[in-house]
């Protein structure tokens, strides 16, 4: 996310709900997805899984001479211009 709020045209979050809360918030879904025999988009696992950090380490790439052609950094430039493009092409 920091690396994304750091692009033109997109923020940090100004709103945190802490996990615990949201969680709590997809068990509601959950009993009223129960109660309409439906699998709403928000439930507590969901929420567990957007609350979980999804970092990857790529040591064992690296270390056998792998060498990436483009830095995150720039990839998430790239693909937030693309996206600004598209939001302004659509309207």
């Amino acid at each position: 996310m920091q690396i994304i709020a750091q692009n033109k045209g997109f923020s940090m979050p100004k709103e945190y709900i802490p996990l615990n809360i949201a969680i709590l918030i997809g068990n509601a879904f959950d009993l009223l997805g129960k109660l309409l025999h439906t699998d709403l988009p928000v439930n507590s696992d969901r929420m567990k899984k957007f609350g979980t950090p999804t970092d990857y380490l790529a040591e064992k790439i690296r270390d056998s001479g792998y060498i990436q052609n483009y830095s995150i950094e720039d990839i998430f430039k790239e693909t937030c211009e693309w996206y600004l493009s598209e939001i302004n092409r659509n309207t």
